[in-house]
């Protein structure tokens, strides 16, 4: 397996490492982005967490680029795997519950802490890009980046402050986190809630004879405090 390679004294990894060594930019275009920012980042000041997409390849990559991160003085955590992540449709749901699981608690700490945070959205495919996007954005992240396709240069996309409309899952929070299907139309019309928004919004899912709040939701609704 792919995996089995992804360690220091391996061939194949040490030379991965050295081909990012020698040319970070034009070797990796998570790199490229990293390194064109404005300001440059700060090496013993600026830290990196890395994600990897569920995959050898993906795994294989990320923890590479966290070496020769560590080895330029960066501060790096990780690689985290993303479960799911990159693994065809069947694992699609599960991919973007684990940005939600993994990476949404630690912008909001890291935003607790009055630090800045900056999203590269550059690997894997668009959809779940995304959706990470969209997520950070609402974890409270401050902007994206990433080498735009036609001119080359890193661009900064401001994250405006969005967030999710708690007045929208507010009833089901009030009923508990789930009501039973049979009458979750009347109740949630009692409390002022539309059944047909919040499904159209994809904030509930049916499961085991009740309505409830996707784990998304759940995730997003925590304070600081309680998340892992």
């Amino acid at each position: 397996m792919v995996e089995r390679r992804a360690r220091r004294g391996c061939r194949v990894f040490e030379a991965l490492v050295n081909y990012l060594d020698a040319d970070p930019r034009e070797a990796s275009a998570e790199l490229n982005a990293f390194y064109g920012l404005t300001p440059k980042p700060r090496p013993c000041e600026d830290g990196v967490v890395l994600y990897s997409t569920d995959t050898g390849t993906g795994w294989l990559c990320a923890r590479a680029l966290g070496v020769h991160l560590e080895e330029a003085g960066f501060r790096v955590e990780g690689p985290h795997r993303l479960r799911g992540f990159g693994l065809g449709p069947d694992r699609f749901e599960e991919g973007l519950m684990s940005v939600v699981d993994l990476v949404v608690p630690r912008i909001k700490r890291t935003k607790a802490r009055g630090l800045r945070v900056y999203v590269n959205p550059t690997g894997g495919f668009k959809p779940e890009a995304a959706f990470l996007v969209l997520a950070s954005a609402l974890a409270g992240a401050d902007r994206a980046y990433y080498v735009h396709e036609a001119f080359r240069e890193v661009v900064e996309l401001p994250l405006l402050p969005i967030k999710l409309v708690e007045e929208l899952v507010e009833p089901v929070v009030k009923l508990g986190g789930e009501v039973p299907l049979h009458e979750a139309g009347k109740l949630l019309q009692l409390h002022g809630a539309a059944l047909h928004v919040l499904k159209d919004r994809g904030l509930v899912e049916e499961a085991e004879g009740f309505l409830k709040l996707k784990a998304w939701v759940r995730e997003l609704l925590k304070p600081v405090s309680e998340l892992a």
